[in-house]
């Protein structure tokens, strides 16, 4: 039986106390100006830098535990539209490692740090409308596209995008993260 993944806490953003976290095949980390270029693959990876200092806005390099390797990012937002849901803005790894769930993996490590907090209990983001890979994505981690009355804003979040949720009052929140 393997031990349960770890979270440990590293000194990201400003000092400020962020979690890094421990799944069975990869880990996540606070990203760092150094890791933008090993993302380079990453058509985003310069924008991110802006975001670095946004004090609500998530920004983790997925690191394969195997060789240390960085292979990937996950952005999120907490408080995205009102308090209780993160946003899952971006989730990518390596062109050659898709497919082997290592992003399912990432998104599962972040909401089950979310819940374990009490930061959030519902979970969005955005797929375009004609994206079928991403789609079934989402599925397979619980999400289902909005339904009217779902989010707390009202309108669409695009004419081309379909936000997908996950709400639950007991929401799975994925491994276990141990101290």
């Amino acid at each position: 039986m393997r031990p349960p993944p770890r979270k440990s806490r590293s000194r990201g953003r400003a000092g400020v106390d962020t979690p890094s976290y421990r799944g069975s095949r990869l880990a996540l980390r606070p990203l760092s100006e150094a890791d933008i270029e090993a993302i380079g693959w990453y058509e985003g990876a310069e924008g991110l830098r802006g975001r670095l200092e946004d004090a609500n806005c998530g920004v983790l390099v997925i690191i394969r535990r195997e060789d240390g390797s960085a292979i990937g990012v996950v952005e999120y937002r907490r408080g995205v539209p009102e308090d209780g849901w993160l946003k899952v803005e971006t989730i990518a790894v390596e062109p050659g490692r898709r497919g082997l769930g290592l992003e399912s993996e990432a998104v599962r490590l972040v909401e089950g740090d979310a819940v374990r907090r009490r930061l959030a209990q519902r979970f969005w983001s955005g797929v375009r409308r004609d994206d079928g890979l991403g789609l079934y994505f989402w599925l397979r981690l619980g999400y289902r596209p909005t339904r009217p009355g779902d989010l707390p804003w009202k309108g669409d979040p695009g004419r081309d995008i379909m936000a997908m949720v996950r709400m639950s009052e007991n929401p799975k929140p994925g491994p276990e993260v141990g101290s």
